[in-house]
């Protein structure tokens, strides 16, 4: 079981497509030289796949960070003011506005497969009008894709913020493009039969910065 911290960005509007994932990386590098980030022992920002078409999957987002830990406790860090304001500058550089407020708190639950490869189908699931947390979840967790390399099910913790109102992160992995973007447009109706599809995301992405590599 690990902890995560999951975001789901737009880049700022002023930076184009093919700088965004080293853009997005000099943030990281630029966090780092504050000393801040200690406990995580997972960082993985995935880039949306720029160019790759396939029924579904949004364009309106620019990629999807996993950060996991150990335990819950280590999510909460407290920094000076000094230290988050210069964060909070830096985050407006590279994104669309403030990471806090596009961040979302889960706990994984892995489903199938070992390490996190190169290529990811990553939703963000909704539950339909009507339908309560507890069929939401019962029906989520007899759902297994086969076809992907490693499936993992993040259950949400906490509040989520304004406008990222989902009730699950699901993680579909695969070695190449092809296979993610096949798996798209191959995935079962039975997702849609406990999922709002209208309300839900889907981004296909690829790992453009990891730590540790």
């Amino acid at each position: 079981m690990a902890y995560k911290e999951i975001y789901l960005a737009r880049r700022n509007p002023s930076i184009a497509e093919e700088d965004w994932p080293r853009t997005w990386r000099s943030h990281a590098v630029f966090v780092g030289s504050l000393g801040v980030g200690g406990p995580i022992e997972l960082m993985l920002y995935n880039s949306r796949q720029y160019g790759v078409d396939a029924p579904g999957v949004t364009t309106e987002y620019d990629g999807v960070a996993l950060l996991s830990y150990a335990t819950q406790a280590q999510m909460v860090r407290e920094l000076s003011s000094e230290v988050q304001s210069q964060i909070d500058t830096d985050e407006l550089r590279v994104f669309d506005g403030n990471v806090p407020a596009f961040t979302l708190f889960a706990v994984e639950t892995s489903v199938a497969g070992g390490a996190p490869t190169e290529f990811a189908v990553i939703r963000f699931l909704a539950r339909p009008e009507g339908s309560t947390e507890g069929e939401f979840s019962e029906s989520w967790a007899s759902y297994a894709p086969s076809a992907s390399e490693r499936s993992v099910r993040n259950t949400l913790i906490g509040e989520p913020p304004v406008g990222y109102e989902f009730d699950g992160i699901s993680e579909d992995w695969f070695s190449s493009a092809d296979a993610a973007r096949q798996f798209v447009e191959q995935s079962a109706d039975d997702l849609w039969s406990f999922a709002d599809r209208d309300r839900s995301v889907t981004i296909l992405t690829k790992v453009t910065h990891r730590w540790p590599r």
